[in-house]
């Protein structure tokens, strides 16, 4: 394990390096941005997952509902079993995570998902005359497409890195995420000031449990599935067993029928993310048929501190 670490240690060390030139050759204006025809924002991080960008972007897309302009929300699609440049439909949400969380969430919000962001704001803008925003989700990294917000979330819990803590430069504005205490996110936003001037802002998420005590078989396929699990055994349930994928995986028939086996073995619950349950929902009659539950941990964001901040800097790109 501590091989394995170093060695992720060493590459992230060079992938660090060529995220910087390549930073570099857009800032001295060698590679070219293309600029979009109506608003874009964008929702990324430094490190590789785990830092809540997906909660943020539904919070970001309601907000845009509230001021009455249509988001177009644009992924890459990491994971996703459908073909590139395709609109998320309601039909599609269960091979997709992060996308199919947040159509089945915003129904009304056009979701899109594809390599090349500049291309699916063509497509969805032939198709649709009332988008009024572009939401960029992990997007910080994707300069091609020049943006009008460059939101930045960050979590002290960051280990491997895309891009070094001085590309925060670029932000308009860091978000600290998962630091419960006030007082230990005031702390981490001294230090990030020193690689920004943007303002500072903090959220965290209170997540929904089962009652303590339960024994809960723990699924989850996402970047941080340690913190998923030990916050479920601090929160007193009895995880009895774990299922644990690598981020973005879409479950199969024979994944569900393992669970479910475990599940009446324990006589144990099925406790899941949200961004899991999108992907087991297509199995929803094999659970039911088994008369297994199934538990989702829905997280609720809450802001420590900058509400205001973030609604001000959103109207001004709206307005």
């Amino acid at each position: 394990m501590k091989i394995g670490m170093e060695l992720l240690r060493v590459i992230n060390t060079a992938y660090l390096g060529v995220a910087s030139l390549r930073n570099r050759f857009y800032d001295w204006g060698f590679l070219k941005e293309i600029s979009a025809s109506i608003p874009v924002i964008s929702v990324g991080n430094l490190s590789w997952g785990g830092t809540g960008k997906t909660e943020f972007v539904k919070w970001i897309a309601k907000w845009c509902f509230v001021n009455n302009r249509k988001p177009l929300i644009l992924y890459r699609g990491y994971g996703c079993k459908l073909p590139a440049y395709k609109e998320m439909g309601l039909k599609d949400i269960s091979f997709c995570d992060e996308p199919g969380l947040v159509k089945k969430a915003l129904p009304g919000a056009y979701v899109f998902i594809g390599p090349k962001r500049e291309r699916l704001i063509q497509v969805a803008m032939e198709r649709y005359r009332d988008i009024g925003v572009v939401i960029l989700d992990d997007g910080f990294q994707y300069r091609r497409l020049r943006r009008d917000i460059d939101i930045v979330l960050v979590s002290r819990q960051d280990r491997l890195f895309r891009e070094p803590m001085s590309s925060l430069s670029r932000a308009h504005l860091v978000v600290i995420t998962k630091l419960a205490q006030e007082s230990l996110a005031r702390d981490f936003a001294n230090e990030l000031s020193s690689y920004t001037s943007a303002p500072i802002i903090a959220a965290d998420y209170e997540n929904s449990w089962p009652e303590a005590g339960s024994r809960v078989i723990a699924v989850c396929a996402i970047a941080r599935p340690n913190h998923f699990i030990s916050a479920a055994r601090s929160a007193g349930l009895d995880v009895v067993r774990e299922f644990v994928y690598r981020d973005h995986y879409i479950y199969k028939i024979w994944d569900v029928m393992r669970m479910v086996r475990a599940a009446l073995d324990s006589d144990a619950l099925i406790l899941t993310t949200p961004k899991d349950a999108v992907k087991l929902e297509r199995f929803s009659g094999v659970f039911e048929g088994k008369g297994v539950e199934i538990f989702v941990s829905e997280p609720d964001l809450r802001f420590l501190w900058g509400e205001r901040t973030l609604k001000r800097l959103v109207n001004e790109v709206l307005d």
